[in-house]
């Protein structure tokens, strides 16, 4: 059984919204995505999905990204993004989707690993931290608790933290190596 991670598909199938706009080394990146997975991932395996999965605005749109992943093996985690704004219910999102495990304010067991998590946020030590990004910074944090109270609450040994946001600063320093690191 392996365990992968791949976040910020942005999916498109229902949008017109390439990638491609970013570079070249975006053509195809949803055919390329698909076609990796397949090769690499097995039934077996388990495939975290921290966030910003598709393009689509409304559930709808989402549908067919959704059911692209539903199709690809392995058992996949998915985590709510910046950018999923179709994520509304995920209660919903999981009676459609019953082979897919959709994280928010809990835990999914995987093995002995517990998996927890949540979006995430600028943090207040970043120069981009606003008083608007305090609330939900602060709303995330309770659901990372509610989460990870989750896993507790079933016993949980090990736990894996998977965040869309990283917990760590944008300070834009300048950061020296010693020794051998370039």
């Amino acid at each position: 059984m392996g365990l992968f991670a791949i976040g910020d598909l942005h999916f498109g199938h229902s949008v017109n919204k390439p990638m491609d706009v970013f570079g070249k080394e975006w053509k195809n990146h949803v055919e390329r995505i698909i076609q990796n997975w397949q090769a690499l991932v097995s039934e077996q395996d388990t495939v975290l999905i921290p966030g910003d999965i598709s393009w689509g605005m409304r559930e709808g749109e989402a549908k067919a990204d959704l059911m692209a992943i539903d199709c690809l093996p392995g058992k996949k985690i998915l985590l709510e993004g910046n950018h999923d704004y179709w994520w509304k219910s995920t209660a919903k999102l999981s009676r459609q989707y019953p082979e897919m495990i959709f994280l928010k304010n809990s835990c999914a067991q995987v093995g002995q690993l517990f998996v927890c998590g949540t979006r995430g946020w600028t943090c207040p030590n970043s120069y981009l931290f606003t008083e608007q990004d305090r609330k939900i910074y602060e709303r995330e944090q309770i659901r990372l608790r509610l989460s990870l109270e989750s896993a507790m609450a079933k016993g949980a040994e090990e736990i894996l933290l998977m965040m869309h946001f990283p917990p760590s600063e944008r300070q834009e320093r300048s950061i020296r190596f010693s020794g051998d690191y370039p």
